[in-house]
């Protein structure tokens, strides 16, 4: 019987390489041994953050940083029980075209993404290339250290040549948070303010939780209409609001006065500098208001268990609870991370004389009780109250990213409908309009309220 003679390379070799198959098996341990090398290295090293990519952060450019005489080695950065020297949070330039205003520390994903979140503006085109870079602060503030650093633009800019965006600040997984960072621009030294990281406040979290926080976005004009902030005051905190959020980018004395004044009658509001230079604020879309909304929603993000964001003359009416709490838990909590409250115009043009004739005080919500049949459709014109920990980001209308498996509901008309009250957007057709009297329901709650008695004080012409 004839056989094949082996080659001489088969007859040296061992017998199992011979076998195809317990090659595959051998080389697949191999990959999986030095996969799991490599993983340890990058996580050991802190870096880890940047070589992954999930639809939680989008990285679209990461900045090589050259090494700094002044970097030190994190154990001489982080010192326990030190604090920064108190900061209210404003717009501060990095360049001439790029602002940073506050910033948040974001361990959602931890241990696996860990960075500080700053909220920024700056030109929607030629930022990549820039040696920006973020640098880490404690309380000696010569002692820092550079970050690996990327940013992300918004995309709802409308055209505009500037957009809100954030920067992100990667940070190692084992490290206490940074209690400040700033941005650097590299070639020139020129550095930010330093922005305190605003972290979860585990006291706080205990006082609000399940209370509502209301935000708006950034006054302009200037604002001066003392009787529709009070109402908005008065309105949302008998619905249930707890804290509210303002915004100031041009305001009145006077709204100053009246804001300080609730303040001080223990109402839980915080007015915000604006101060963005014309050049910039100009030239991005609703004044800034995409940044706000971020900022917004990230400041309150370990405090609140919920955030409504509208606009001054923009009330969320629940039409089958009486507060906003009750219409909100009637959505089973975990199904949802947004809720999105479908718009209604109401019409501004002739108050009712039955109802402004018995009211004392000409409140818009109780003076006009006309609006469109037309309800907008979801994401057109809506506004939305959001669970904050599970937002990325916030559009105007509508959330943009949600974390996770976070997803909206868009609530029937017949829960809850938001009353727009605007002089223009009201069709002239009588057969489109129809009478809708149910925020009359809250007039006499809204006369007596204690936000309007101190507004009658100080400005009820008697």
């Amino acid at each position: 019987m004839l056989t094949r003679e082996k080659p001489r390379s088969e007859q040296t070799r061992p017998r199992f390489l011979n076998n195809p198959r317990k090659i595959k098996v051998l080389f697949g341990m191999f990959l999986l041994f030095f996969s799991v090398v490599a993983f340890c290295t990058i996580a050991y090293f802190n870096n880890l953050s940047v070589f992954l990519r999930t639809n939680y952060v989008r990285i679209t450019k990461l900045y090589a940083v050259k090494k700094s005489k002044d970097r030190t080695s994190v154990s001489n950065l982080i010192q326990k029980n030190t604090t920064l020297p108190a900061r209210q949070d404003d717009w501060s330039n990095v360049t001439k075209n790029i602002y940073v205003f506050s910033s948040f520390w974001d361990d959602r994903l931890k241990p696996l993404q860990r960075f500080v979140r700053i909220v920024a503006i700056g030109p929607r085109e030629g930022l990549e290339g820039k040696d920006i870079s973020c640098i880490a602060y404690n309380q000696n503030t010569s002692t820092s250290i550079i970050l690996p650093t990327s940013f992300k633009i918004i995309e709802e800019h409308h055209g505009q040549s500037f957009s809100a965006m954030y920067f992100f600040c990667y940070w190692g997984s084992k490290r206490p948070p940074p209690l400040a960072v700033a941005l650097r621009h590299i070639p020139t030294s020129l550095e930010s303010a330093k922005l305190p990281v605003h972290n979860r406040n585990v006291s706080k979290v205990r006082v609000t939780k399940d209370n509502i926080a209301v935000c708006v976005r950034p006054f302009f004009g200037p604002f001066n209409n003392t009787l529709d902030l009070a109402q908005f005051v008065a309105l949302y905190h008998t619905l249930g609001v707890s804290h509210f959020t303002f915004y100031d980018y041009r305001i009145t004395n006077q709204v100053r006065e009246f804001i300080s004044s609730l303040q001080k009658e223990g109402f839980s509001i915080e007015l915000l500098p604006w101060s963005l230079p014309n050049p910039v604020i100009l030239n991005t879309w609703a004044y800034g208001q995409l940044a706000s909304s971020q900022d917004c929603v990230y400041r309150h993000m370990f405090d609140y268990n919920y955030v409504a964001l509208v606009d001054v003359d923009e009330f969320l009416f629940p039409r089958k609870n009486e507060t906003l709490q009750e219409m909100i838990k009637s959505f089973p909590i975990e199904k949802w991370s947004s809720l999105e409250i479908r718009n209604s115009f109401f019409c501004k043009r002739n108050p009712e004389k039955t109802v402004s004739s018995n009211a004392s005080i000409p409140l818009t919500s109780t003076r006009f009780i006309k609006r469109e049949k037309k309800i907008w459709k979801p994401k057109i014109r809506s506004k939305i109250i959001v669970q904050p920990f599970k937002i990325i980001t916030c559009g105007i209308h509508f959330v943009w990213e949600h974390f996770e498996a976070g997803n909206a509901i868009v609530v029937p008309p017949s829960v809850c409908l938001m009353h727009h009250y605007r002089d223009s957007m009201c069709s002239k057709d009588p057969q489109k309009i129809v009478v809708d009297n149910y925020a009359l329901k809250f007039k006499d709650q809204l006369l007596k309220s204690k936000v309007i008695k101190i507004w009658k004080e100080l400005f009820w012409q008697k």
